[in-house]
């Protein structure tokens, strides 16, 4: 009794086993078919690349402002003359001479850091400006690559859509490669 009881549960389990393989042998047959039919596993806008180009533009450098002209009019280049500077005329001279003096010391010191302000910030215009043209040739040349493998992507697309054998395999192949498999099926195939 015992041993037909244990025959029995062997025999039921021996179905269930050969059940599950003959539906995993039966999905693995339409993997492709399935595959196909869903359509979401793969499609051909998936193979380009959408990215942006992730260098980084150039900052645009920081000018050193020119400092204010001097200016002759000012309070600090007007001589102060007293009641005896303007009775005594070589003292009031000798003011006048110290402003006008002061003045000129300041204008040329202010020329003299102007001309060295300019010529800087000249040089960091140029320096932005090549550094801006070498990065703008790099992110042309990156388009120029995306757009180059967009378009042999869409050629491709059109070839399978004309059904042209290669697209159609290579197409099959991405749709094999995105497809999800039991775990004890072969990963690899051959078409």
């Amino acid at each position: 009794e015992q041993r037909a009881q244990d025959k029995e549960a062997k025999l039921q389990l021996a179905a269930e086993r050969t059940q599950e393989a003959l539906e995993a042998i039966d999905r693995v047959e339409k993997t492709l078919r399935y595959a196909l039919d869903a359509g979401e596993l793969f499609n051909w806008e998936m193979l380009k690349d959408h990215s942006e180009y992730a260098e980084e533009k150039p900052n645009l450098p920081q000018f050193q402002d020119i400092p204010e002209e001097p200016v002759e009019t000012d309070e600090k280049y007007r001589p102060h003359l007293g009641m005896l500077d303007k009775i005594v005329g070589s003292r009031k001279q000798h003011k006048i001479t110290e402003a006008k003096s002061r003045f000129r010391k300041d204008y040329d010191a202010w020329k003299g850091e102007d001309q060295r302000i300019f010529t800087q910030n000249t040089q960091l215009g140029e320096q932005y400006q090549e550094e801006l043209g070498k990065w703008e040739a790099r992110r042309q040349e990156f388009l120029g690559k995306q757009q180059r493998h967009a378009d042999q992507v869409d050629e491709r697309s059109k070839e399978y859509l004309a059904t042209k054998p290669g697209a159609v395999v290579e197409y099959c192949e991405y749709v094999l490669q995105a497809s999800e498999y039991p775990e004890t099926f072969p990963k690899q195939f051959e078409l």
